[in-house]
């Protein structure tokens, strides 16, 4: 899940931003915890496939599946689903009051876990599981409320809760709106989590913390991450319909390393490759966006084009290659490198592509007809015919994918499933 990775809880709202699925789930398949008891004893063991008894190959799960099997998907009863992800034998879901992990094939429970507040996100990094707890305590009379917020480094394994780290927040008294709050990246040692208010005029705050160590590192109000380099953290100042500034700040001090383009209202990250930043911003709500180069060393602009539309979401593929989602089912490949497209689509008798996410070399997606497709990251052209699924999280299991609230496991297809690259 997530360069790109935007998964955003509101929690009165949070339905509304569920990944879309090809198809609904049948009604009367059972699901695969009403099958086995709904176990949630200790973690079993990892299992092992037995070749000579099985005749199948043991699962790779770094393996890239090129189709899914649509017809043995199943259904978790746990409902509303807000996120989830695929970590090596483990497949995790996430409620408000629950985090879920079965074990990978069986899909078997192999541990639960519980907030101290509600559950808001979770991200995954270096086969690790990030999950953020949030408790909103209100104010009284005229004083703002706060935010306490809970981060965990959790085993997906075994459900240990590994390192944390737990700090507090006032809420954002120029919003009205309930809390949004995010894992905004992960980077070494350092973990930015992001919270606003779910209005538009809401100032963001962003907020850095060391899980290993348990400190809250620094804070900045207003704030809204847009990068992450290897030495800065890049963020905006700007605040709902008021433009801002880009920054360079030093992932554990917070100081300020170098100051980038002022008059920013809006900057989608396209991707950092080598010593170049490339955004996608606007200086007016109502300006054509621009596509901006700039130096990590110094946040200098070294280069500038205007784009025909705004909103990118883009996702890393190999080398220097993203790929993007746009409005319209838009898709492109993007090459960071030179600063060009190098394919998009729709084109002449091709549909367009919402990208659900990228894989190493592949692209899963569906177009506007609900045709679930894979295509290669560095041409765009299809790899498979038929994929069955449009997984937001894959590996050589299988994908999953969220569905008016439910999540959904689909098998990969085994002789559909490439190794490593």
């Amino acid at each position: 899940m997530r360069a790109a990775k935007g998964m955003i809880v509101v929690l009165t709202t949070l339905l509304a931003s569920a990944c879309a699925l090809v198809e609904s789930p049948a009604d009367d398949r059972a699901s695969s915890d009403e099958k086995s008891g709904q176990q949630t004893s200790e973690a079993p063991a990892t299992p092992t496939a037995d070749p000579s008894a099985t005749d199948v190959e043991p699962v790779d799960p770094e393996a890239y599946p090129l189709a899914f099997d649509a017809e043995a998907k199943s259904v978790f009863p746990e409902t509303p689903v807000y996120d989830g992800a695929l970590v090596g034998t483990r497949l995790i879901t996430m409620t408000l009051d629950q985090l879920r992990a079965r074990a990978l094939p069986e899909l078997e429970t192999a541990w639960q876990m519980a907030p101290l507040g509600l559950f808001v996100d979770v991200d995954t990094r270096d086969e690790q599981l990030y999950a953020l707890d949030l408790r909103v305590e209100e104010g009284a009379g005229t004083r703002a409320g706060r935010l306490a917020m809970t981060l965990s480094r959790i085993s997906p394994a075994t459900g240990t809760v590994l390192d944390e780290v737990a700090w507090e927040k006032t809420q954002d008294v120029q919003s009205s709106g309930d809390p949004v709050v995010r894992i905004a990246s992960i980077m070494d040692g350092v973990v930015l989590v992001e919270s606003s208010g779910s209005d538009e005029g809401s100032r963001h705050t962003l907020t850095a913390v060391d899980v290993a160590s348990g400190e809250e590192l620094w804070t900045r109000r207003p704030g809204t991450f847009v990068a992450a380099t290897d030495t800065s953290v890049v963020l905006s100042t700007a605040a709902g319909s008021e433009s801002g500034t880009l920054l360079g700040v030093d992932p554990e001090s917070g100081a300020v390393e170098w100051t980038g383009p002022r008059t920013i209202v809006t900057a989608d990250l396209v991707g950092v490759h080598e010593d170049t930043l490339r955004l996608v911003t606007s200086s007016t709500e109502d300006s054509d966006p621009e596509l901006l180069a700039l130096s990590t060393a110094d946040g200098s602009v070294t280069a500038r084009r205007a784009t025909s539309l705004g909103d990118w979401g883009c996702h890393p593929a190999e080398e220097s290659i993203v790929v993007c989602s746009l409005p319209g089912e838009r898709a492109v490949g993007f090459d960071l490198a030179t600063g060009k497209k190098v394919w998009q689509l729709p084109t002449a008798g091709r549909y367009g592509v919402w990208v659900s996410s990228v894989r190493g070399g592949y692209v899963y997606g569906f177009t506007t007809g609900g045709r679930s497709v894979v295509l290669d990251a560095e041409t765009g052209r299809d790899v498979t015919e038929t994929a069955g699924a449009a997984p937001v999280s894959s590996n050589g299991y299988g994908g999953l994918i969220f569905y008016s609230g439910q999540a959904i496991f689909y098998p990969a297809v085994p002789d559909r499933t490439e190794p490593p690259q």
